[in-house]
């Protein structure tokens, strides 16, 4: 059996559930969610690592 490698996740599941549901609570954008939350990386883009509406 292949063994599987562990990715280290930038975001704890309890924080993007947090993120999610002040999306949907205040109706913001995935945009204005990223500002709030400082996802965003250093090189300027957008951290993409919450799933999508």
């Amino acid at each position: 059996m292949k063994d599987k490698k562990k990715t280290n996740r930038l975001w704890s599941g309890e924080f993007k559930l947090k993120v999610v549901l002040d999306i949907i609570e205040n109706e913001l954008s995935y945009s204005q969610a990223a500002s709030k939350y400082d996802m965003y990386l250093s090189s300027g883009s957008l951290n993409d690592t919450l799933p999508a509406r």
